[in-house]
């Protein structure tokens, strides 16, 4: 059990160095996601109660498992955030290297999975 609580520990040591690490790419990556993606995907309430087409598409889907707003998710690996980007997903477009250069995207990744904790394999 002590070698399970001092693994967990040095992992979550690790992200956070990690994430220190990667405090400039990430500042990038919220800049590159305000400018390409918060129009869809922002946070800010447009009509009535709703938010941007992204953020309300994503809510209604999840129904309040995972949050709409991609900026608040815990889930999104940067392997994820970048398929989604160069593949799009339902009625999201993919994005060429022309409109979001995979400098800029690995920005967007870094910011949007800078929370990101691993679904966990437990059986509880």
């Amino acid at each position: 059990m002590k070698t399970i609580i001092a693994a967990t520990f040095a992992a979550a040591s690790l992200v956070a160095q990690a994430h220190a690490a990667d405090a400039p790419l990430i500042e990038k990556g919220k800049a590159a996601f305000t400018y390409h993606c918060a129009a869809c995907h922002g946070t800010q309430v447009v009509s009535g109660n709703q938010h941007l087409p992204g953020t309300e598409a994503l809510t209604v889907k999840y129904e309040g498992k995972e949050p709409g707003a991609l900026e608040e998710r815990t889930d999104l690996s940067p392997e994820l955030v970048k398929s989604f980007v160069r593949n799009g997903v339902s009625v999201m477009p993919f994005f060429r290297k022309t409109m979001v250069t995979d400098a800029e995207l690995d920005a967007i990744a870094a910011y949007l999975s800078r929370n990101y904790r691993p679904a966990s394999n437990d059986s509880k």
